[in-house]
């Protein structure tokens, strides 16, 4: 788990008096499930919204068989769960993708053939579980992204020429195919899964290497051209992004990294040309370590997370408008059980309503280096 600063909640109050941020105040503030270990536990990933209200996600570790779990909580708080086999897929940490059907598509980054991941769906109208093994490629840590004709796009950090990760295709037939192999040092290594645009070029981010070694963002077209966009230098244009992307309408691409900017990394865009904005630099105390992916409203207002800073030094989650202010719409308390640690970003209903995970945290028996709780799914309403 990346490092993040201690801060006293005396000096974050002086912060606060000084104005170097807003704190909301208008927002209900709700956790939604209390992960007990047998339903799943450490949910790293983003959760995916059904057509209904409904809520999907995974979570890290736990279950029956203690390789982790897939949930649905209903409208009406009701939980529910798929445990994971060991033999067909073991820790699944990346956002579920869901197609215009109603079927669900994830990974796991351990289990399968040769223990090195797997791809599943889950069927729209049953509890059905299907998985593919994979055997290209190894640990697939983050969520796939829908292309047409129903293929699937993700990124492996195992895989290829320099066994660094690439970005693979699975068509619906379940043929598999490696487009790019990363080179660590021209292209950076470790990412955190794609987004796609109108045309079909697929964007990412690799947490590492690259020209200057603080990690890069990255285009592949559909004739499989690759470039890398931007490499981070790890200064005050930040370094280790450590999270998926965001793009809008016009292409521009948002995100975050966990290291950079005044210590504890920034909030950033990039337009088309490859030119890189720092949106805002987290300085460790309003917040530290954003690492999950961005959403955003129709007012441009972008939303996310941090795993450490805030209040009691367990994570916020803020709001940063296009003017560059930031608000921190709540701040995560350990010591109440309120949640600890959000690695994952956010997803908004059309209610304007946020909901996340933390990895930590809440009032389950999990324990694990001095963290308390399996973790929890909450809601922030505005």
């Amino acid at each position: 788990m990346p490092s993040y600063a201690l801060v006293t909640s005396q000096l974050l109050m002086i912060a606060v008096f000084l104005g170097l941020t807003a704190t909301g105040g208008a927002q209900t503030y709700t956790i939604l499930h209390n992960f007990q270990g047998l339903d799943g536990r450490y949910p790293y990933a983003s959760v995916t919204l059904g057509p209904a209200g409904d809520i999907y996600g995974v979570a890290d570790w736990g279950g029956k068989y203690g390789s982790g779990d897939i949930f649905r909580i209903a409208p009406s708080g009701q939980f529910y769960s798929i445990d994971l086999p060991r033999a067909k897929g073991r820790g699944p940490i990346g956002t579920l993708a869901r197609d215009a059907a109603g079927n669900f598509f994830g990974t796991t980054v351990l289990g399968g053939r040769s223990n090195c991941g797997t791809v599943f769906e889950l069927k729209s109208h049953s509890a059905e579980v299907v998985f593919n093994a994979l055997s290209d490629v190894g640990y697939p840590r983050a969520g796939l992204v829908l292309g047409s004709a129903g293929n699937l796009f993700g990124t492996a950090t195992l895989a290829g020429a320099f066994n660094k990760g690439g970005i693979f295709k699975i068509t619906h037939s379940g043929k598999f195919s490696l487009l790019h192999s990363f080179n660590p040092i021209a292209d950076g290594y470790g990412a955190w899964g794609l987004v796609r645009d109108s045309s079909g070029t697929l964007y990412g981010a690799n947490a590492y290497g690259g020209r200057h070694g603080n990690g890069t963002v990255f285009s592949l077209d559909t004739s499989g051209k690759f470039r890398v966009l931007y490499a981070f230098t790890g200064g005050s244009d930040g370094g280790t992004p450590d999270a998926g992307l965001m793009i809008d309408s016009q292409g521009t691409l948002y995100g975050t990294t966990g290291g950079g900017g005044g210590s504890a990394g920034v909030v950033f865009k990039l337009d088309n040309k490859g030119t890189e904005t720092v949106l805002y630099s987290f300085d460790g105390i309003v917040g530290d370590g954003p690492l999950g992916p961005l959403v955003s409203d129709d007012q441009g207002n972008l939303f996310g997370t941090t795993i450490g800073g805030g209040l009691y030094d367990s994570g916020t989650v803020f709001q940063l408008d296009p003017e560059g202010n930031l608000t921190v719409l709540h701040n995560f308390d350990r010591s109440t059980g309120d949640g600890l640690t959000p690695y994952a970003g956010l997803v908004r209903d059309s209610l304007g309503n946020l909901y996340g995970t933390t990895y930590y945290g809440g009032n389950g028996p999990c324990s694990e280096a001095g963290y308390l709780g399996c973790g929890i799914v909450f809601e922030l309403t505005p």
